[in-house]
């Protein structure tokens, strides 16, 4: 869970049982504690600097991390982590966007806020293929 204000930034993780601050920079966040070296966690950061560093308009910004969160790509077995689920299912997690009949992700989501406190939410919900079925917008400013 991630919770902030404007002037700083937390996450817990049931993990640790800890609320940690999130230090200035870009960061990813899987199913395990921040930052965790897998390949997509690597990826994802690598992806969502290069886009942060872009310039583009924010449309296109917001794009490129939905193309980010949207790779399905596994990784190679040397490059896979072993977390105790088997290398069958280590491949099969390795991706941003996991896709199986049972398992995988569901949602997409970005959020970013402006200087100006402008919010911008946007949730994609994905079937079992990883197609987008439906999206929820909601954009605001903070008092």
């Amino acid at each position: 869970m991630l919770v902030g204000d404007s002037d700083s930034l937390h996450y817990f993780s049931s993990r640790t049982e800890e609320i940690l601050p999130v230090p200035t920079g870009v960061h990813a966040l899987s199913n395990h504690m921040l930052n965790e070296p897998w390949p997509k966690v690597e990826q994802a950061k690598s992806a969502l600097g290069a886009a942060l560093r872009a310039e583009m308009p924010e449309t296109a910004r917001q794009m490129a991390v939905y193309e980010l969160l949207s790779n399905d790509i596994k990784a190679p077995d040397a490059a896979l982590p072993d977390t105790g689920v088997g290398r069958d299912w280590e491949r099969i997690l390795s991706p941003a966007l996991i896709i199986t009949e049972k398992y995988g992700t569901r949602c997409s989501t970005v959020l970013s806020v402006s200087s100006r406190g402008e919010v911008a939410f946007e949730e994609r919900s994905r079937d079992r293929n990883g197609a987008v079925v439906a999206t929820a917008a909601h954009r605001f400013t903070l008092a």
